[in-house]
């Protein structure tokens, strides 16, 4: 058997794709607005140097200043250009609002994190597992030493198998499922030693050009407050990859722990069948995802842009090794959980939310959850979801 497994991976984004750096870019300290509807961001390096005397020596008083403010009053006009890291079409809502800054690399180019992409093929074997072995939830009240009072604990059942309880931090509550489906069931703090994903070897992608970058608005819609509010606080700026952009990036298996003797200590099986799998298991799981959010907008009365989008999603032409997925920021609860697995379980689910507060008391049995969604703007109106991508998958 060959040592390494190596496969390339293509991802295309469809719609606008945000995967965030941690960072936020203050208005007038990191960037400015030009009466283009621009928006530049500084390069505070080549800003301090534009501002230097000829001998390279620099006026401690022009410390005191904004950035935007030594750009006006003190740039030489023949250097204003030289000044900024890179400029993107768009603009934030307002000039006064944070920007969440994407994942780029040193030449501010943007990429997809192999974090990112490895947590969501992840997901998609998650769901497998379980959407072939069945679930079942079940709750009961039980008392609680450290809030001095009975609480509901969530318990699962995989594939017929023993019941077992969910963990009570709501953060955690799947890790229990995840050691089962990924470590053969070992005690808590072995599970990362054991899990067979540490055999898969997930690099970030290749960088891409920053004209795919821009700037766009997500707004909270709700099927409560269907069109969104315009002064909703949680309006959200963001940088985004446009749709169009392509990924390149390699994952590697290592075969080493699938081998006879290996595996029979681990408990492994071969993970590059999974892998080769995972056409098969993203077009099921986005098949499902595309058609509960046609039904939630169109229940809510959701935007004819936001249908129109899940139409297309859904007639997407694919090859047998494509599926579609949503990455990133903005993609929502469905794309990141087991999704109509839970739901299906009806009057248990409910339970679920509020042993875990999802909703933050706001839901109700028989609600729809989530009961709200982030939205890029679209003429003023939250319109296009985000962070759908089709991926490929090549065995090399």
């Amino acid at each position: 058997m060959n040592r390494y497994i190596h496969y390339a991976l293509t991802v295309e984004v469809l719609s606008p794709l945000h995967i965030w750096s941690g960072q936020k870019l203050l208005p007038d300290e990191d960037y400015i607005v030009n009466a283009s509807g621009h928006t530049l961001v500084f390069d505070h390096d080549a800003l301090f140097r534009a501002v230097q005397s000829e001998d390279g020596t620099f006026d401690d008083k022009l410390l005191s200043l904004k950035p935007v403010d030594l750009y006006f009053k003190h740039v030489p006009e023949e250097l204003r250009k030289t000044v900024f890291r890179y400029a993107m079409n768009g603009r934030p809502i307002s000039r006064e609002r944070e920007i969440r800054e994407a994942t780029k690399d040193l030449q501010s180019r943007p990429y997809l994190p192999g974090t990112s992409l490895k947590g969501a093929l992840r997901t998609l074997l998650l769901w497998d597992d379980v959407n072939r072995s069945g679930l079942a939830l079940a709750g009961s009240m039980e008392w609680n030493d450290y809030k001095h009072r009975d609480v509901m604990v969530i318990s699962y059942q995989r594939g017929g198998d023993r019941w077992r309880p969910l963990e009570t931090n709501a953060k955690y509550a799947a890790g229990p499922v995840e050691r089962e489906v990924f470590a053969r069931d070992v005690k808590k703090g072995q599970a990362p030693n054991q899990d067979f994903m540490r055999a898969v070897q997930m690099a970030d992608s290749q960088s891409f050009t920053r004209k795919a970058l821009m700037v766009a608005t997500a707004r909270v819609f709700t099927s409560i407050n269907a069109m969104g509010n315009p002064n909703n606080r949680r309006d959200t700026d963001l940088e985004i990859i446009q749709a169009g952009a392509k990924f390149q990036a390699s994952l590697t298996v290592e075969s080493y722990g699938f081998e006879d003797r290996e595996a029979q200590k681990l408990g492994w099986d071969d993970v590059s069948v999974k892998v080769d799998a995972l056409p098969v298991i993203g077009r099921e799981k986005s098949s499902r995802i595309i058609a509960n959010e046609k039904k939630f907008y169109q229940d809510k009365g959701g935007p004819s842009e936001m249908l129109e989008t899940y139409d297309l999603l859904g007639k997407q032409a694919l090859a047998e090794n494509e599926w579609l997925m949503q990455l990133g920021w903005g993609g929502g609860w469905e794309s990141k959980t087991l999704g109509d697995l839970l739901r299906a379980q009806g009057a248990q689910f409910d339970q679920l939310i509020d042993a875990y507060d999802l909703s933050k008391r706001h839901h109700k049995p028989g609600m729809p959850f989530p009961f709200s969604r982030r939205l890029i703007l679209s003429d003023g109106q939250p319109a296009i979801p985000m962070g759908w991508v089709k991926c490929r998958l090549d065995r090399l």
